[in-house]
């Protein structure tokens, strides 16, 4: 890192620049960006999983963070629409809509069951597939 135009050291061997804020490229940056995003949510009345730190609720939307990518899961699609709307003012994003996979997962939202309750199914038919021909199982 090079000192910005117009300061002078004698010796920038001892020379330490203390950052306001992280500078993305960093090591610290992304560590950084998720407790902004923490703080965010939290502040918002999310309440954030003790088993999985990426996992935020409320008690009407769920949302899973994995790097700089979330997922929202909501009943009603008006509940996510408030909390992306919310979220605007702190952050720049792009809302992708509906989403087919994830992390290597398929996701596919089914009808509903018997009881009228929604269904999702998750399936991961690239690892499968991987393991199959790792294992010599093709045929």
């Amino acid at each position: 890192m090079e000192l910005p135009r117009g300061y002078k050291f004698d010796s920038k061997e001892d020379c330490v620049l203390n950052l306001k804020k992280s500078l993305y490229g960093l090591k610290q940056a992304g560590l950084n960006w998720f407790l902004y995003l923490r703080d965010s949510l939290l502040k918002r009345g999310f309440s954030q999983s003790e088993l999985d730190p990426c996992l935020f609720y409320s008690e009407k939307v769920i949302i899973l963070i994995y790097v700089d990518d979330a997922i929202l899961f909501a009943k009603d699609k008006s509940d996510i629409d408030a909390v992306l709307q919310s979220l605007e003012t702190d952050f720049n994003f792009t809302d992708e809509g509906d989403f087919e996979t994830y992390l290597g997962v398929q996701v596919k939202q089914l009808d509903n069951d018997k009881n009228g309750k929604s269904r999702l199914s998750l399936t991961q038919p690239q690892l499968i597939n991987k393991i199959i021909k790792a294992l010599d199982l093709e045929n």
